[in-house]
């Protein structure tokens, strides 16, 4: 009688570790980082970064930029539900006057939808406007600009993480 006890207890304990060990390896289980590609080499998407910075008339200390990146699909379908942020770099945040959001895009409040063929929904453009001191060195601004920007765009069936190295600046 005591070795059915004993023998009853061993196989329920040997039975819980496994549940527990099952459990545990699938929850700490994680998914795998997304590798940011260059956004030449996306498949899916083209990329364009632009950069307008304005001298301001009606206020002499400031200097306004504008950070633009247009996307639009290399391939045929729909693209539903889509959200993409976009990072301004740690090198360019450096000049910002107004230290807040350095990110900008779609959030997922508001996604949106496009398709190549569709003559109303053939990209979309994400864009973020700011301050810079107007004593800033222009040559180092445009230089950190010049290191890309990295965006995230999630859309119904797949993601994708880019480094956009080609900026096209302008100065007024």
């Amino acid at each position: 009688m005591i070795k059915k006890k004993l023998s009853l207890i061993i196989i329920s304990v040997i039975l819980f570790l496994s549940i527990i060990f099952v459990i545990f390896k699938v929850y700490s289980e994680k998914t795998p980082e997304p590798v940011i590609i260059n956004s030449n080499e996306s498949k899916t998407f083209n990329y364009d970064y632009y950069v307008n910075i304005n001298s301001n008339k009606d206020n002499p200390n400031y200097i306004s930029i504008n950070f633009i990146v247009d996307i639009t699909p290399k391939i045929d379908g729909d693209f539903k539900n889509i959200v993409a942020t976009a990072y301004i770099n740690d090198k360019v945040q450096e000049f910002i006057a107004v230290k807040s959001y350095y990110t900008f895009g779609v959030s997922d409040k508001e996604p949106l939808y496009m398709n190549r063929n569709d003559s109303e929904n053939k990209g979309i453009s994400i864009a973020r406007g700011t301050w810079l001191y107007n004593d800033i060195d222009l040559d180092k601004l445009i230089d950190s600009l010049n290191l890309g920007i990295d965006l995230e765009i999630n859309w119904d069936n797949g993601f994708e993480k880019v480094h956009i190295k080609d900026v096209n600046i302008t100065k007024y």
